[in-house]
């Protein structure tokens, strides 16, 4: 049996896609190790799985870049969050060969946000699998870019705004394109872009139902990576017989009083119930603020609870996103930040849900479209339909498969 390196962002919603492949391949007799900066541990639950820090990591740098995607408002944080990019593809491009040899690697699974890791496994030489645990960032001159909330559109006019869009992209992420160009040169590569250093066969989290139609299909679309739901006391929700509703704004966006306030001042005017999940971020005495019928916890199984509600309210994360579609649940994103403006438009044209921006006003402005969101069964039909699609999609256990072939290089008998 092999041992397997995962390399991912410290992040809860990276981790945990990652950690649940991790788990389907320890459950074949595999071992496997995250590879990351001192304190990423915390967000690994499976006592299965091993942690080795990152050599030459510097204690701190997890509380520094989470405090700052915390506070994400806008571009102002922009070039700060791009030198933590930076520095952290320095650091894994000169610590990780040394890591992986350590523990003895022999395959590696990397996120599509971690070009360092790509390009390390094709420096030596170690069979790799890539995973858009996010919204992939293939460029794709017929879409908008991921950063917008652009619906997709097509013609002239919209080729054009899309080209403009993945200028200003480049343009963005040119240092450390240029970073990536110099470390593959070094090691006799020629790799000048982040989607450069991922796997010939990689794998997404969406599916075609809901994603933009893409001229080429780079990755596979195997949806939602997600263990099978703990035995655990199930939730009770709210008393009541209204309708039943589910609020997360992520781990990050967590700590926004303000929104979940606002959310559950719009579902009391509907004569709903609400179950919010806040990552532990929400104040004690914001949550006994919370008007109406309201239940606010750290943490919620999502793939155990989101059966049973009716509807979701979201920041437009990936992972709550697909996990909601697949429980057959429409949504309505609220975006703060990253790819949910852009999730949320996919989101909307496949006919699953709506978007509302954040801001003044917003459990007045909520009313209307969740009213519909719960009344009017298109959106339920598109949510069922895309349901059925991510069923098929293979997800944990198609992902499990191809990355347990990696050592016997059987990606396409897999696939």
């Amino acid at each position: 049996m092999a041992l397997y390196a995962f390399i991912a962002p410290p992040l809860a919603g990276h981790y945990g896609p990652m950690a649940a492949l991790a788990g389907g391949l320890i459950d074949r007799g595999h071992r496997a190790v995250f590879v990351d900066v001192p304190g990423a541990e915390t967000l690994l639950t499976d006592p299965r799985i091993g942690f080795m820090a990152l050599p030459g990591a510097v204690a701190g740098t997890l509380e520094q870049t989470t405090a700052r995607l915390v506070g994400q408002g806008g571009l102002r944080h922009l070039p700060a969050l791009l030198a933590d990019m930076r520095a952290r593809f320095a650091a894994f491009s000169a610590g990780l060969p040394d890591a992986l040899a350590r523990i003895g690697a022999q395959c590696l699974v990397v996120d599509q946000l971690e070009p360092a890791a790509g390009l390390v496994a094709h420096h030596l030489g170690l069979p790799c699998l890539t995973v858009a645990c996010a919204l992939p960032i293939d460029a794709d001159p017929t879409l908008p870019p991921p950063f917008t909330g652009w619906s997709w559109r097509t013609g002239a006019l919209a080729r054009l705004r899309n080209r403009g869009g993945w200028w200003v992209q480049n343009r963005l992420l040119a240092g450390l394109n240029a970073d990536i160009a110099r470390q593959s040169a070094g090691w006799g590569q020629r790799a000048d872009g982040m989607v450069a250093c991922q796997s010939p066969v990689a794998i997404a989290q969406t599916v075609a139902g809901f994603d933009f139609p893409r001229s080429t299909q780079a990755l596979l679309p195997l949806g939602p990576l997600r263990a099978p739901p703990r035995a655990a006391r199930p939730l009770t929700p709210p008393p009541g017989s209204g309708p039943l509703i589910f609020a997360s704004l992520g781990t990050l966006q967590g700590g926004r009083a303000d929104v979940f306030a606002a959310i559950a001042q719009a579902v009391r005017r509907l004569g709903g119930r609400l179950i919010i999940a806040h990552g532990g971020r929400l104040a004690n005495a914001h949550i006994a603020a919370l008007p109406g019928q309201t239940l606010a916890v750290d943490f919620v199984d999502q793939t155990a609870l989101l059966p049973h509600v009716d509807a979701v309210i979201s920041h437009g994360g990936l992972n709550t996103t697909m996990d909601s579609l697949a429980a057959g649940r429409p949504l309505i994103i609220v975006p703060f930040a990253f790819e949910q403006a852009a999730i949320g438009a996919r989101l909307v044209r496949s006919g699953a849900g709506l978007v509302v921006a954040p801001g003044p006003r917003l459990a007045q402005r909520l009313i209307e479209p969740l009213t519909g969101l719960l009344g009017l069964p298109e959106y339920r039909v598109a949510a069922a339909r895309l349901a059925t699609e991510i069923a098929g999609a293979g997800g944990l256990a198609r992902a499990v498969a191809i990355a347990d072939a990696l050592p016997t290089n059987r990606h396409a008998e897999a696939a």
